[in-house]
């Protein structure tokens, strides 16, 4: 067998790229389907002007300022869970 039938072998037996690139997706959505409902809201109020109005820019600022603080509350409590885990007293 030659190279190039190995590897016309191994790509027939992977699936198509359109459906690799899905699953994950799929799996995010089915392991946290509150956040794949809140995301789909989002986008759907953008898109359907929510938006323009100034009511509807607060809110999407609000929701902004929720998400961008609950983000770096876990990035410096996973920082400080983290720091300093190796070197522990008397592991020297």
């Amino acid at each position: 067998m030659t190279h190039a039938t190995e590897t016309f072998a191994d790509q027939a037996a992977q699936p198509p790229r359109q459906v690799r690139a899905q699953r994950p997706l799929a799996d995010q959505v089915r392991d946290n389907p509150l956040a794949a409902l809140a995301a789909a809201a989002m986008v759907g109020f953008v898109i359907g002007g929510g938006a323009r109005s100034r009511a509807g820019l607060a809110m999407l600022m609000f929701v902004g300022r929720l998400a961008t603080r609950k983000a770096v509350v876990n990035a410096i409590a996973k920082a400080v869970d983290s720091h300093g885990s190796g070197r522990r007293a008397g592991a020297d």
